[in-house]
């Protein structure tokens, strides 16, 4: 699955430092005729070559 994220600026510069950024962002999902749901999940993120 693939998800668009939107850094802010000093998490791009952290990103950029190191590589790599641990992060917890709301991913919200809404099924067909349904309620939506918003959870948070760790993620690490990585910088691709």
């Amino acid at each position: 699955m693939r998800l668009t994220v939107r850094r802010r600026a000093k998490a791009r510069k952290r990103l950029r430092g190191r590589g790599t950024l641990r992060v917890r962002p709301k991913v919200i999902y809404t099924p067909q005729g349904g309620e939506p749901n918003t959870k948070r999940t760790p993620l690490r993120l990585r910088l691709r070559d």
